[in-house]
């Protein structure tokens, strides 16, 4: 008996953790991970940024008329208003991100995370006039508490269908790039991040094969 209520115990923590660990669950957060789309658009979007990287990031997208979704850290756009500027002007969009991408988010209160939404929310509306209401939780993690504060703000949880890895430092850009292409389909949201190494070389490599496949690169919105 023990035996069995032990496994099941190991089963709900699991499942726990899936559901958690994974934004496309939709457990916790309806996430919008992907659209049906019968045009061959996919929403190429970067996490973490404003960095060092997002100027040549942005000089690889104007090269192939593409456009983007910056999934932006409210501190980061604050001491590097240029960027946001940048990003904006050239006709990406900004979205939030979080105020401090803190590994604690998930756990602080509810109030604490709200307050995070909503401080980055003013800094992308001081600087863009633009509204925001799309929110990518950090790391991908929800729990009832990002999901309470959610709520409260009005946003929208937007996921992907299409991870890259491209944090894992030691992993080739080029299996990178062969596994986002593989999998890329129409509708499809691409996780990239803009902070990590040689992000406009692989940038460039998954949208010079992704174009010669015919697929067109939107925004969040516009998808």
């Amino acid at each position: 008996m023990f035996s069995v209520v032990l496994i099941i115990s190991l089963i709900l923590l699991l499942l726990l953790i899936w559901a958690s660990a994974d934004i496309r669950s939709r457990v916790y957060v309806n996430s919008l991970c992907s659209v049906n789309c019968k045009e061959k658009k996919v929403a190429i979007t970067f996490d973490d940024g404003p960095s060092q990287n997002t100027k040549s990031i942005l000089e690889v997208l104007d090269r192939y008329n593409a456009k983007a979704t910056f999934f932006l850290v409210g501190e980061k756009a604050l001491n590097d208003v240029e960027s946001v500027k940048s990003i904006v002007n050239k006709g990406h969009s900004v979205a939030n991100h979080s105020w401090s991408h803190s590994s604690l988010l998930p756990i602080k209160p509810v109030d604490d995370i709200t307050k995070e939404l909503l401080d980055t929310n003013k800094v992308l509306f001081d600087i863009t006039g633009k509204e925001n209401i799309y929110f990518r939780p950090p790391f991908g993690v929800t729990n009832p508490l990002i999901a309470k504060s959610i709520k409260r703000t009005n946003m929208v949880s937007v996921g992907w269908s299409v991870r890259s890895f491209d944090t894992i430092s030691w992993l080739p850009r080029r299996i990178i790039c062969k596994r986002v292409v593989r999998k890329a389909k129409s509708g499809d949201i691409i996780l990239l991040h803009d902070r990590v190494h040689q992000a406009d070389v692989l940038l460039e490599n998954v949208l010079n094969i992704l174009h010669n496949k015919g697929f067109v690169f939107v925004t969040v919105d516009e998808l």
